[in-house]
């Protein structure tokens, strides 16, 4: 089973929804994302209560220059009118790379050509350098062109449901398998049973 990454401005939200146990389509809220900076920055004490709840957590930059307690979390640049836009996002990619670290950059679909477009001029590829996070917000993972966003190079995860939808303060996002990876989430039945095949096919071109 798939696990939902929530995301919101209000920090309590989040809090009150992994306390719950909420889940939504029998996903359990595996991951979380909050703001690091800007005018939503979540307190610094919400991170390590959501690790000890079992919670993976993200911490959001809108400026791409997040606070000093964002040095053990996974990060994401928010490109957005009014955050940042695809060429500062990238440049934060950069560095981010330069340090050493795996960025997630999140997008609606309309922006994402934009973001990759500027992310390649760097050297950098979708996949190999960096993550992306893309918003549909209409409970499909269509991409512009009619392709499953969640099979795109570098799609860790797909914002598919809007607060409205989900009931919470908070949108929720699906994780792909390449984004459990990155957030070393424990395989689904259905990635190990992908894998398993995949093995058995090797085998059987070896010996057949």
């Amino acid at each position: 089973m798939n696990g939902l990454m929530l995301d919101s401005v209000n920090a309590k939200a989040i809090e009150s929804a992994v306390a719950d146990r909420s889940t939504f389509r029998g996903m359990p809220i595996v991951a979380a994302a909050l703001y690091l900076d800007g005018k939503f920055a979540a307190p610094a004490w919400v991170f390590p209560m959501l690790r000890r709840a079992g919670i993976k957590v993200i911490g959001i930059t809108v400026t791409g220059a997040p606070g000093a307690h964002a040095a053990r979390i996974k990060k994401a640049a928010d490109v957005e009118p009014g955050d940042l836009d695809p060429p500062s996002a990238a440049a934060w990619a950069e560095a981010e790379r330069k340090a050493g670290e795996y960025p997630a950059l999140y997008s609606d679909r309309a922006e994402k050509p934009a973001v990759i477009h500027e992310c390649l001029a760097r050297g950098m590829e979708p996949g190999r350098d960096f993550g992306l996070w893309v918003a549909t917000l209409d409970g499909t993972f269509e991409d512009l062109g009619g392709a499953d966003l969640r099979h795109e190079p570098g799609v860790l995860a797909v914002q598919a449901y809007p607060a409205s939808v989900l009931g919470i303060e908070a949108d929720g996002s699906v994780i792909t398998p390449r984004g459990r990876a990155w957030l070393k989430l424990p395989q689904t039945w259905e990635e190990h049973a992908r894998d398993l095949a995949g093995e058995l096919l090797d085998l059987l071109d070896r010996h057949i």
